[in-house]
Formats: structure tokens, sequence, C-alpha cells
């Protein structure tokens, strides 16, 4: 899901194969309803479509990346024309599709290898660089984390270095970018695995060309008991991130990395703190999402319990007490705060999505499984729209 300046363009793939783009407008709206402004269908993958992401470069329309079984990978150009009506009609296109190539003559290619997970971002965000260039990662029942350069102008990909080191299949994704000094801005990759570990990886060497094959930077090992489910990662803080995952384990975990940059320039990842809040749902966790504000990080998570939680991500000080996450130097680590919760209509839950429309403090979520169901949240209310 991505938010336009007025419209929140939705989309979502199944195991029809296709895609569907829907734009809805909550302008003006008081019940949440929204207002339908058209929708569009996009065909070409082969089987199952398993996950979905965008990328985005100032002055482009964005691009939507899909990934699933049968390890397709397709970028798409998501860009809509003037509203016919009271609807707006889209006119997305496939730019480019690709498969990794054949690793070694031991691969069985009638094995039905998938992804289970993509992410991406413009390379521009790390490299000073002036093409259409984006970075994919996608993951999945694969030895490695395959990892390419996608120039949208020419339509090409460019191979690049896998990410390995990890154990168990990668079932969920995500990359956050960190400031590390006036001029210089950081991506890091992140996964979570069947074993319940996390891995994070900090690709520059790859992207660069200086690496033949580039090993995490840090692992969680335990993260969770069993397989994890969902990821985010965001620098709520300076120079950290802050990893949460939510697992078939029910619980979410927060793990707070710091950063360390040597005299040299090389950078290093520590382990800060852990935090596993137990039982956060009845059942498996299936979906997150994480939106910053000026001085609050909030997290919204779903799961087969057919719940849609929200959550305040606080600072734990040394004393005990907790604040608002507004950078203060006094912590040792973050934890979610429960600060609303709502029924689902929407069976069998499989993800979840969240955006803020401009410098709005209202936050559109979206929930996906046996249907569809949107709500908008606006602090103390929450409106939903099915």
């Amino acid at each position: 899901m991505l938010a336009a300046n007025s419209p929140v363009v939705m989309v979502t793939g199944g195991e029809d194969t296709m895609l569907k783009v829907t734009g809805h407008d909550f302008a003006g709206c008081t019940t949440g309803q929204g207002l339908g402004i058209g929708q569009h269908t996009l065909h070409g993958h082969p089987s199952t479509v398993k996950a979905l992401c965008y990328t985005h470069i100032d002055g482009r329309w964005p691009i939507l990346v899909s990934a699933g079984a049968k390890e397709a990978v397709m970028a798409w150009q998501l860009s809509s024309s003037e509203e016919v009506g009271a609807h707006r009609q889209f006119n997305s296109k496939l730019v480019c599709r690709w498969r990794p190539r054949k690793r070694s003559e031991l691969d069985d290619e009638s094995i039905d290898h998938r992804f289970h997970a993509v992410t991406a971002f413009p390379l521009s965000s790390v490299q000073p660089c002036t093409t259409a260039t984006h970075v994919v990662a996608a993951g999945g029942t694969g030895s490695v984390i395959d990892l390419w350069c996608f120039d949208e102008e020419r339509g090409q990909i460019k191979d690049a270095v896998p990410l390995a080191g990890h154990d168990g299949l990668v079932l969920c994704l995500t990359h956050c970018h960190l400031p590390i000094q006036s001029d210089r801005t950081m991506a890091f990759v992140a996964c979570g695995t069947t074993t319940g570990s996390l891995y994070v990886w900090e690709p520059s060497g790859a992207l660069n060309g200086r690496q033949a094959e580039t090993l995490p930077a840090l692992t969680i090992g335990g993260a969770h008991q069993s397989g994890v489910n969902c990821l985010c990662m965001a620098s709520v803080l300076p120079n950290q991130l802050t990893i949460i995952s939510g697992g078939d384990d029910q619980s979410i975990n927060v793990s707070t990395v710091g950063i360390c940059t040597a005299t040299t320039g090389e950078t290093k990842l520590v382990m800060l703190s852990s935090y596993r809040h137990p039982l956060a749902h009845v059942s498996g966790l299936k979906g997150m999402a994480l939106v910053q504000g000026e001085r609050s990080a909030r997290l919204f998570s779903t799961s087969l319990d057919c719940r849609l939680h929200v959550w305040d991500l606080a600072l734990h000080t040394a004393s005990g007490s907790t604040a608002i996450a507004n950078g203060s130097d006094a912590t040792t680590g973050m934890r979610p705060t429960k600060v609303g919760s709502d029924v689902l209509s929407v069976a069998d839950v499989s993800a979840l999505a969240a955006c803020t429309q401009g410098l709005g403090t209202n936050i559109d979520v979206v929930v996906v499984g046996h249907g569809l169901q949107a709500f908008r949240w606006r602090a103390q209310t929450t409106t939903a729209m099915s």
C-alpha cells in the first residue's frame, strides 16, 4: 500500500496469479468508508503471488515489485491517467520480469522453488547515482537471498552479489536507511526465517562489486521459538536500528541494535537490548507495519485471531520508566505498549500494510486474507471500511 497526494493505492496479489490495483480516497469522509477511485488488474505471474513491495524515485511513477512461486520476480510501473467521471483510471504496465540464474548442476528445476518475501529501494538513496536504478532483494526456499540492481529506464537487471549465511527458509524481508555521517547513508537488509532467527546485512560491498558473497553483519538467534512471519525495521533513534518481529509463537520481539563507525569508515552492528512481548495475540502473527511520526512510532499488528492491535513504541529507560520515542539518550531498549484494538471481518489473515497521507496524523491500514478490510486510525478512534 502506498499513499499519493490524495488517494491511497492498495495492491493485492493472490493464488489466482493476478495483481489488483485499487484506489480509495478517504478525504472528507467521516465514516471511514472512503471513495473507490478505480481498479486495475495486472496479469503475467506464472503462479501464486507471495510478496509485494514498492520503490519510488522522486519525479517518477512508483515501481511495484512482485514475487512468488517459480521464483518469478516482476517489476511494474504504477501510473494513472486523468479521472474519467467519478473514477481514476490506472495505466500500470509491466517493466521487467526475471528469475535467478541456475546456481549449479545440482539444482533440480522440477522443484517449485519460490520467493516468500521481497524488498526494494532506490540505489540513489545510498550511492550518488543519476540513473533510475533500484535495489531488489528476494528470499524464500533458496539457500541465499538474491539481490539485483534493476534499471527501470532500460527494463534491465544487473546481477549482484547474493546475501548468504542464514539458516532456514526466508519468510519475511525488510530494509532500512540510516544516516551515518552528514554525507553518508547506509542501507540495511534484514530477514526472518523458519528457525526463529533474524539476520541483518549491510550490502554496500555487494552493490559496489567489492565482495563475492555478503554474510550477515548481525545474527539475532532465538528471537522466536519458531517461524518469523513478519518484520519491521526502522531508525527510531540516532545511530540505532529498531527491529520488530512477529512469529508463530504469538509474541512480538523488539531488538535494539547500535551502529558503531570506526575512523576507517567501517561499521559494526552491536546488540544493545532485546525485549519479547509474549502473547501479543492469541494466535500466530501474520502481519505488522510500523509508522513513524515526529515524536512517536506506532506499530500495527494482526494475527489469525482476527484482531488488529495498535501499539505505541516507547523507550524503556534505565529507571524503568517509559517515554515516547523522542531521541532520549537514557534508553535501555524499546518496548511496545498496546493502545487500541479492533475486531476484523477478514478471515485467514495473511498480511497488513499501513501508510500516512503527507504530514497528516491519520494512518490508513489495510488487512488482507479472505477479503480485504481498510481502517483509518485517528489517534483515539478507528473507522473501518470493508
